[in-house]
């Protein structure tokens, strides 16, 4: 899977949430982890969005 793929499938899994996650807020950390705007790893905020926790950042 490569870096674009990550991107999409991040997006999509938002969609699914309910939620819309914009190409322009992902990019990659220097560590290769895939990260939102505001909201820190990808992988993570969607895990939390998917239990129903508060993922709102201030």
């Amino acid at each position: 899977m490569n870096w674009a793929d990550d991107e999409r499938e991040v997006v999509e899994q938002a969609e699914q949430l309910g939620v819309t996650v914009h190409i322009g807020d992902l990019w990659r950390a220097p560590d290769g982890t895939l990260t939102i705007r505001g909201a820190g790893s990808a992988s993570a905020w969607l895990d939390e969005l998917s239990r129903g926790l508060d993922t709102r950042r201030l």
